[in-house]
């Protein structure tokens, strides 16, 4: 019997209301997001996949010390296909967790009615957890969206009265993707195969597993075939993985169920996000208690109610029942490699959603019901206060062990810059592949003229005008740079309170050596495409430090990253092994000819009022191969002697 159109209209504003609410907890605040190692280096493969059609074969590194599968960067493909800015790319995955509350809403209330419906969708839009994991650029964000949507199609599959095959091919193709987005998806298809072995034991639905598995396994086709013909090691990384599963005895563990008691009630998910300047208090504890009364209520429902039921009713009851248990059972396991994290368990908040939002259907008397209702508004409440204050103070200066630089104040900080000019980032990596820094400028730049280079090793100088920036107080290259002149108009930029300053100067690109510098005449050419020009030693900051000043000449080159090797001498070791040794890698592939690239050695250990010598030359990182000098003289340069000052 269908409602009275009163009771329908106040049914649909109170679940507009909660779809306004889960877009604003999501939407809000835009920016307020981490943006650091995982979300930068995975969007540098989704933006070369987007914007340059390289075809990731691997995604970044997993906390289970392997690689993810390439479809976590296929996930994050089509909004880079948008834009190449990043925040577009997190509002992305903030829509796709609002449609997963749509979703949980539409499935709930075509199995267990209008008011379990709207109380499971309240809880799902607040829950902060829930909040927290849909705000940014991580694989393991989709794991409650993808619970959700094999929920929706498995539930299709079991009661739908049309089309059911379809359900079934939804669900089999996204509990074979959602492992290979987050190696943690591998609890959806242990559910999967679960609700398999429950519903759809007949023949008649061999098809429809068979065409959605095979859909599953195209993602899959770039990673074996880089495997099998490139990398051979990345699938013996894999294999070797597996075989310390299966050899090592199992060794059970209680932390998956303590993080899994954290992630129902939410508590201490303030710290995640404000770190040491999280807002404890009252109201979350009373929420917390709250949530445990709404679960109690939902279980009544949940096994005795539900069982009472139709089998279509009891299906969706079973289905997150497998969604629920099924991660708790996988990482039960203590895997040296891979111990439960709490993040690995988020397939289990629908679950968790519906089984409070249920508690509203353990009531029969309408008062009853409304003190239940009354109880669901003060918990979610809460949150949305909670999420609030935490987004707001997160809005305006970065905290101690909490949310990392946010998006928003990255962003603010490359958008400021000076247009028209080259930008030359010094920062702690050049390897877009394992660290967060340089990925994250890279993408932040990405349609803008850049080069990113190591600022520990190397000073680059290009001969064009550029814009010098660095990200870390007492960079090397930048006290190069202060060394050789060059930052008499640095520009210091903080972007929010407590946040580390950024500073650039506008370079004019001057190819002439800075005066500072002693020349080498004639300057001395290696086959690595530099020529020596200049060199200087100074102490800094208790350092011995050795600066080379080359100009790069070709950048033909076809070389595995050139080094220099600084060897350091007394008369102690002059023909023999070196004092000591410092190698440095060279910037390669940010060279431009008629470049000045200066390198940095630096030695710590050193005595004053000895004389010194320094041998420099360049290898191959990749074979050990020294490049000689184009004067035949050797693959070596002695510079030197030099004495300490007492």
């Amino acid at each position: 019997m269908s409602l009275p159109r009163a009771a329908r209209s106040l049914e649909w504003l109170a679940v507009l209301a909660v779809f306004v609410l889960a877009g604003v907890l999501r939407l809000g605040y835009a920016g307020v997001n981490a943006f650091a190692s995982d979300e930068a280096r995975l969007s540098v493969l989704a933006l070369r996949m987007a914007r340059e059609g390289v075809v990731a074969p691997l995604g970044i590194a997993s906390s289970a010390s392997l690689p993810n599968l390439p479809a976590s960067v296929y996930a994050f493909v089509p909004p880079y296909l948008v834009s190449t800015d990043p925040l577009f790319a997190t509002q992305y995955m903030s829509v796709i967790s609002w449609l997963a509350v749509v979703l949980l809403w539409a499935v709930v209330r075509r199995a267990w009615g209008a008011w379990t419906a709207w109380a499971s969708a309240l809880l799902f839009a607040t829950m902060p957890f829930n909040v927290f994991f849909s705000r940014s650029i991580w694989a393991q964000n989709w794991l409650a969206p993808l619970t959700v949507l094999w929920l929706a199609s498995m539930y299709w599959g079991v009661a739908g009265s049309r089309w059911r095959r379809w359900g079934v091919f939804a669900a089999t193709a996204t509990a074979g993707i959602a492992f290979q987005i987050h190696l943690a998806g591998v609890a959806l298809g242990l559910a999967h195969v679960v609700a398999l072995l429950r519903y759809m034991r007949q023949p008649k639905w061999l098809l429809p597993l068979v065409a959605g598995g095979l859909l599953a396994l195209l993602p899959l086709l770039p990673f074996a075939w880089h495997g099998l013909c490139c990398a051979t090691g990345v699938l013996e990384e894999y294999a070797a993985v597996l075989r310390r599963e299966r050899d090592e005895p199992a060794r059970w563990s209680d932390l998956v169920l303590r993080h899994g008691a954290q992630l129902a009630l939410n508590r201490n998910w303030d710290y995640l996000a404000s770190g040491d300047e999280a807002l404890a208090t009252d109201a979350q504890d009373l929420a917390a208690a709250g949530v445990v009364v709404l679960y109690g209520l939902g279980a009544i429902v949940w096994f005795r109610v539900v069982a009472l039921l139709g089998r279509k009713q009891r299906a969706l009851a079973e289905l997150l029942l497998f969604a629920a248990i099924a991660p708790l059972v996988v990482f039960s396991i203590d895997r040296p490699n891979a111990p439960p994290r709490l993040h690995y368990l988020l397939s289990a908040l629908p679950t968790l959603a519906v089984l409070g939002g249920a508690s509203v259907a353990a009531m029969r008397w309408r008062g009853a019901r409304a003190l239940v209702v009354g109880l669901l508004l003060l918990v979610g409440g809460v949150w949305t206060l909670q999420i609030n204050a935490s987004l707001r103070l997160l809005d305006q200066q970065l905290v101690v062990n909490g949310l990392s630089m946010p998006l928003k104040a990255t962003r603010d900080l490359a958008y400021q810059l000076p247009e028209g000019r080259e930008v030359v980032v010094f920062t702690q990596s050049d390897d877009l592949q394992t660290r967060g820094e340089p990925a994250t400028w890279a993408v932040l730049l990405w349609e803008k003229p850049h080069r990113i280079v190591d600022g520990w090793t190397t000073l680059l100088l290009p001969h064009t005008p550029a814009l010098l920036l660095t990200d870390v107080e007492g960079m090397p290259a930048w006290e190069e740079a202060q060394f050789a002149g060059l930052t008499a108009d640095e520009v210091t930029l903080q972007s929010m309170k407590n946040a580390p300053p950024t500073s650039y100067v506008l370079y004019a690109g001057d190819s002439s050596v800075p005066s500072v510098y002693l020349p080498i005449a004639p300057p001395i050419r290696f086959s690595s495409g530099l020529e020596l020009v200049a060199w200087q030693q100074r102490v800094i900051s208790g350092r011995l430090r050795v600066s080379t000043v080359y100009r790069v000449l070709d950048t033909a080159q076809t070389l595995d990253t050139p080094r220099q090797f600084t060897h350091l001498r007394t008369i102690r070791t002059l023909d023999g092994a070196p004092e000591h040794a410092a190698d440095i890698p060279l910037a390669y592939g940010t060279w431009r000819s008629g470049d000045l690239l200066i390198g940095i050695a630096d030695f710590l250990t050193f005595e004053r009022g000895l004389s010194y010598w320094v041998d420099i030359g360049h290898y191959e990182l990749a074979t050990g191969q020294r490049f000689v000098r184009e004067d035949g003289e050797g693959d070596s340069v002695r510079l030197g002697a030099f004495v300490i000052a007492p």
